[in-house]
């Protein structure tokens, strides 16, 4: 179960580091505007835990249904 909430919670914050945006006196910027390769990365990260939990949780759902 700690290993499930460690992973949701990277999921969680991997998620919205990509969609982390920051704020000039009148314009909105998107954080990663000049490191697109971060924001690449953080993506396949989150896309990657978020598989990795779904099968997780089925393999978790099956073993307790035995």
């Amino acid at each position: 179960m700690k290993k499930r909430n460690f992973i949701l919670s990277s999921i969680l914050l991997c998620g919205l580091l990509c969609l982390a945006f920051t704020f000039d006196s009148q314009v909105l910027y998107w954080l990663w505007s000049d490191i697109k390769p971060v924001a690449i990365i953080l993506t396949l990260l989150t896309s990657v835990l978020g598989f990795y939990l779904l099968k997780e949780t089925n393999n978790l759902r099956q073993n307790s249904q035995k």
